[in-house]
Formats: structure tokens, C-alpha cells, sequence
């Protein structure tokens, strides 16, 4: 099928594992890292054990995808081992909660930049108004990016990725110098002295836990082609999955702590705190009247953050779709691009409606409740399969069975610990959770309601298929595996 023509290469690879790290985090977690963390040493002992965290998780989502190359992700590896309930709550808990918030995050943040441009105007907006504008700035990138997604991903929405990760990279590049040469040449602008560094540092460990996970929600990304392994050429997937991942997270993990060292350099805590846009607050400090470039720079660079979104996320719906736990007209795609155009437009659609719940550092905590307790079942899913010699892909990348050990322990610290600190993300994640595990039984127990759905369902797919020039395909890699 022409759909091969349009499988990711090793640089469309690489942009979308480094674009989709690189995103939000950096402009967005800085504030939530410190509020919690008390200091500025603890803060960036927080960002570099996120990153460590991070790698090691990776290096479990490695194993995972090419030992089950299908996309879908943690459901697809859930599912697998035939733990379907479970597959079924988090795959609907991951695509209403985690992926619209995680969306909606994106896109907040940069309608947040762009209004934030019009500052040298001295607009008068009420908060009611600008909150409006702000989304409404968002809703027209991520439709932008929604039609571009609708065409070949090689020829159009990989090579918008490479570029724009690119131009992000270089655009950080210019904090990070610019901190580095205030902190070389204009010592007294330095908010790193030894007796500052660690000063209010907050020790108990609910604070801590939530300042990491602020931290690894910034890594989050790494496993963006885990959702759409089908997508990538296949005959060089044990090459392309390691440099893609450990390169791109590598990559974070150091701008990250530099352009944080940046930041501290010229802000004191109190402004990174009193602040929403910190990159904004930073370059008013240090490039003068070009500080008004800054913030529609950043925000064209979010860019690259949100069409990874836009990739992972739709291939978590199909996925889903074709394992008939989720509608089946989710995994209708246009057949010559192989473009899942409905899963995309249901994720945007949510992702919008989302955005009118809460303030954004609410949905970080939302997120990551949802994220960590769906990847806590995929790290034991593996060492499931890894202990009882389930037969996967002969050609899996494995790594030694205490990473995934640790990887697991770690994992369920992240859900036990802020549950007193912060009960409210985890209640609704896990109140969802069993819902949805309830829902499962029931729908099996009256011998799976869905079907019976069948005739509205195929109407709907026809109105669908003509409306966006649709059909429906099978995974033949899904087909073999299972």
C-alpha cells in the first residue's frame, strides 16, 4: 500500500522524540519544580533525578516496542498479556484524562506566550479575557496542525517536526549563552551562591515527590513512538528506537538543567515564582527591547510539542479502536497517507473541552496520576511476560531485569506519596479507574453491549468515510504479533 511511503526515518525519528520532550516543560514546570522543592539546589537535584527516572523508564518503553511492535502503547503492551480489563480502563482513562490534559497543556501554554507578545500594546484585557484570548490562540494552532496531520506524516508533518525541533534547540541555545554570559561578565546578577542555593529546601517527601513529578512531566515524550511504532521503518527499528530515545532524552535532560542554571542566574526564586511565563520574565531582564521577540518565539516553537501530541495520542485511539475496546470508526484512516483522521479530530475535539476544566497546574497533576499509574502496570506487564517466557519479536532489544525492578518500584513511590500532599489528582485518577474497570464487567457481562451498537455504528463510519475520505484498515503487525 502507498501507506509505506510514509513510514518515519531516523531524523523524523529523532525531531519528534526530541520536539515532544522539549516542550511545555521547559516554560511551564520551572515554577512547579521550585514551588515544591523550596529551593534552588533541591529544584535542580529534582530536574536531574527526573531525568535519571526518565532514561530508566525508556529504556523499559524500548524494550517494550520492539518486543511488541504495534502501536498503542502502554495499552497495547497491557492488552498483550491479556490483561484486558485493565487495558481497557487505562486506555480510556489515558485518552480522556492524560492525553486531552497533556493537549490542552500544550496548547494553553502557547496561547499563553502569544498574548503574552502584545504586552508592548498595553491591551487592557480583563482576566476573563484574556484567559478567552489566550485559548482561543491555542484552538487556532491546534487546528493549523490538525489539517496538516490529515496528509502524508513523511512529507508534511515530520518535516514541520525536524524543522521546527531545529529552530527550538537553537532558540534555547540563545537562553542558555545568554545566562551563562551574565553569570561570566556580571557576576553580582548570580543567584547561585553557596548560601542561597539550598536555602528553604523543603524535606518532607510529599513536596519532593511533587516536585518530580512536575519534573518527569517534562520528560514526558520519550515514549511518543511506543504509540505509533507502525509508523516507523521497520527493517531498522532496533537501530532507529535506541539513538531516537536515549539521544532525544539525553539531549533534554542536559538543556534542561542548563537553561534551569540560566534561569536562576538572572531570576530570583521569588520572580520565577510570582511568574507564568518565566523565559518572558528572563529575557525582559537581559535582552532589553528584543525581550518582545522572545515570547512569539517560544510559542512557535511549542509547535513541535504539540504535533508529537498530535502523532502519539491518535495512535493510541486507533490502536484502541482495532482492539474493539474503544468505537470502531477510531480506526478509519485515509488510505494514502494512512492519516487517522478521526482519532485525530476526537483528540482534539477533547483536548478542547478540557481546557475549560482547570489552571494548568492542575492538569499537570491530573496527568501525571493517570500517566504513572498506566506505565506502573506496563513495567509490571513486562516483567510479567519477561518471568513466564511469553514469546515476543525475536529481534527485541532486552535489558537486565533489575531496571525494570526499579523502574517499577519508583513507579509506585510516584502514586503512594502524594496521595496525603495532594489527594485530589489521585482520587480522580483512580476513581476514573475503577469506573471504567466497573464499566468493562459490565459490558462483558451483558455479553458486550457494544455490539449491539454495530448498526448506528456502521452508519456513522459511512457518514464519516465521506466526510473525511476514509477507510477502514487493519494492522497486519498487530494481526501477526497477536
Amino acid at each position: 500500500m502507498p501507506r509505506s511511503n510514509n513510514k518515519l526515518g531516523i531524523f523524523g525519528a529523532i525531531s519528534y522524540i526530541a520536539g515532544s520532550i522539549i516542550g511545555a516543560g521547559i516554560f511551564v514546570s520551572p515554577k512547579t519544580v521550585l514551588e515544591h522543592s523550596g529551593s534552588i539546589g533541591l529544584s535542580l537535584l529534582c530536574w536531574l533525578i527526573g531525568a535519571v527516572i526518565a532514561l530508566l523508564t525508556a529504556l523499559v518503553y524500548i524494550e517494550l516496542a520492539t518486543s511488541i511492535p504495534i502501536n498503542g502503547s502502554d495499552f497495547a503492551y497491557i492488552n498483550f498479556v491479556k490483561w484486558k480489563p485493565l487495558a481497557f480502563a487505562f486506555l480510556w482513562l489515558s485518552n480522556l484524562i492524560q492525553s486531552s490534559c497533556v493537549c490542552a497543556i500544550l496548547f494553553e501554554t502557547f496561547g499563553s506566550y502569544m498574548l503574552e507578545s502584545l504586552s508592548p500594546f498595553n491591551f487592557a484585557f480583563t482576566q476573563t479575557s484574556r484567559k478567552l484570548l489566550q485559548q482561543l490562540l491555542g484552538f487556532s494552532l491546534i487546528w493549523l496542525l490538525l489539517w496538516a496531520n490529515f496528509f502524508s506524516l513523511k512529507k508534511y508533518a515530520s518535516k514541520i517536526q525536524i524543522v521546527i525541533t531545529i529552530s527550538k534547540l537553537i532558540a534555547i541555545s540563545t537562553l542558555i549563552i545568554t545566562g551563562f554570559y551574565y553569570m561570566i561578565f556580571k557576576v553580582n546578577q548570580s543567584h547561585l551562591s553557596f548560601d542561597v542555593l539550598w536555602k528553604d529546601s523543603k524535606s518532607d517527601p510529599g513536596s519532593i515527590v511533587l516536585s518530580l513529578y512536575a519534573g518527569i512531566w517534562a520528560y514526558g515524550g520519550f515514549d511518543t513512538l511506543n504509540f505509533g511504532t507502525e509508523d516507523i521503518e521497520q527493517k531498522d527499528i532496533r537501530k532507529i528506537l535506541p539513538i531516537a530515545v536515549i539521544g532525544g532524552l539525553s539531549i533534554a535532560a542536559i538543556t534542561y538543567l542548563l537553561v534551569n542554571i540560566a534561569y536562576f542566574i538572572i531570576l530570583t526564586p521569588q520572580e520565577i515564582l510570582n511568574s507564568d511565563v518565566v523565559a518572558s520574565k528572563f529575557s525582559e531582564k537581559t535582552l532589553g527591547d528584543l525581550s518582545y521577540i522572545m515570547p512569539v518565539i517560544i510559542a512557535l516553537l511549542m509547535i513541535s510539542a504539540i504535533n508529537s501530541d498530535l502523532f502519539a495520542w491518535s495512535r493510541s485511539l486507533l490502536a484502541g479502536s482495532r482492539a474493539k475496546m474503544m468505537p470502531k470508526f477510531l480506526s478509519l484512516i485515509h488510505e494514502e497517507s494512512g492519516s487517522p483522521r478521526v482519532a485525530l479530530f476526537f483528540h482534539v475535539s477533547l483536548a478542547i473541552c478540557v481546557s475549560f476544566v482547570g489552571q494548568i497546574e492542575t492538569l499537570i497533576n491530573w496527568a501525571m496520576v493517570a500517566s504513572t499509574m498506566s506505565s506502573t502496570t506496563t513495567v509490571a506487564a513486562l516483567i510479567f511476560l519477561r518471568l513466564k517466557r511469553i514469546p515476543v519479536n525475536p529481534l527485541a532489544i532486552k535489558f537486565p531485569m533489575l531496571i525494570h525492578l526499579t523502574v517499577f518500584v519508583i513507579s509506585i513511590s510516584l502514586i503512594i506519596i502524594p496521595i496525603v500532599k495532594d489527594p485530589s489528582g489521585t482520587i480522580v485518577g483512580f476513581g476514573l479507574f475503577l469506573i471504567f474497570i466497573a464499566i468493562y464487567y459490565l459490558l462483558s457481562w451483558k455479553g458486550n453491549v457494544l455490539r449491539k451498537l454495530n448498526g448506528f455504528e456502521d452508519k456513522f463510519s459511512l457518514f464519516l468515510q465521506v466526510i473525511f475520505n476514509i477507510v477502514h484498515e487493519k494492522s497486519e503487525l498487530e494481526l501477526s504479533v497477536n
